[in-house]
């Protein structure tokens, strides 16, 4: 019979050694998640910069103030198309801080297994690099 853990258990590391593997496979998926939104978010946000590049390279070929009711709907088109990219980057950006705050207050020895992970081979050595454990501490960009 499994046991049911709430999700505060979960994330608190309470739990075996196949609850750690999963509290990683969590973290790895909701990166993964996260950051295919950081992607649309930047796309979204590229679309309306490239047609209004189109627009302003072809503004000798047409008249804008007789061509006005074909390009104000392109551009509240495009001004829609760049608040929602502006808010998909903005929401993985959150969502990025958050996940990392919360690995930071997982249960130290699930993160020590999470290192080994992502463990990268070095070519020089042959051995394998493991990265940084995240620190309790803030630091400031000054």
């Amino acid at each position: 019979m499994a046991t049911v853990m709430t999700t505060h258990e979960f994330w608190k590391g309470r739990g075996n050694a196949r609850t750690d593997v999963q509290q990683m496979q969590v973290r790895a998926a909701e990166r993964l998640t996260i950051l295919s939104l950081l992607r649309t978010g930047a796309v979204a946000l590229a679309l309306p910069v490239c047609v209004l590049v189109i627009l302003t390279l072809t503004a000798n070929d047409y008249d804008a103030a007789k061509e006005f009711g074909l390009l104000l709907p392109l551009l509240v088109g495009c001004g829609g198309l760049a608040l929602g990219g502006l808010y998909m980057v903005l929401e993985a950006v959150v969502s990025l801080q958050r996940l990392d705050r919360r690995s930071a207050d997982a249960n130290p020895a699930s993160l020590k297994k999470e290192r080994l992970l992502f463990a990268v081979p070095d070519p020089e050595s042959g051995f394998f690099h493991l990265p940084s454990l995240p620190s309790r501490e803030r630091t400031s960009i000054c």
